[in-house]
């Protein structure tokens, strides 16, 4: 059926179309990312286009991390740092921030014309 078309090629075809509709783009950004959609994704031409970049804390289990993937024609030297831990070190203390590894991903990086990102 087409539901189970979908649900059994999600990861596929969610690749697919990053690849012919997204495939150009500087920076993609992903939420709720499986760890094994990034390791497909590392192994398709989207892997040899852009660096797939995931969390230090990749959670494997909860399977719900964010990613990004910059262009390797935009971002020859790839990212620069991971800072994700500046970010969550920001928060307000005594403040609960409902978070769990793999949910932020903050990076820097530089473009080919030297202008740097985060």
């Amino acid at each position: 059926t087409m539901v189970e078309n979908l649900n059994r090629q999600k990861v596929p075809h969610t690749l697919e179309i990053l690849e012919t509709v997204y495939g150009t783009s500087d920076i993609i950004t992903l939420q709720e990312v499986s760890a094994s959609f990034i390791d497909q994704a590392r192994k398709r031409s989207l892997g040899q286009q852009f660096w797939i970049v995931s969390p230090a804390d990749l959670d494997a289990v909860r399977d719900q991390n964010s990613v990004i993937f910059l262009n390797k024609k935009t971002f020859p030297a790839g990212p620069s740092e991971e800072i994700t831990a500046l970010v969550e070190n920001s928060f307000e203390e005594g403040v609960d921030v409902p978070i769990a590894n793999g949910d932020i991903l903050a990076i820097t990086a530089t473009d080919r014309d030297g202008i740097p990102f985060v």
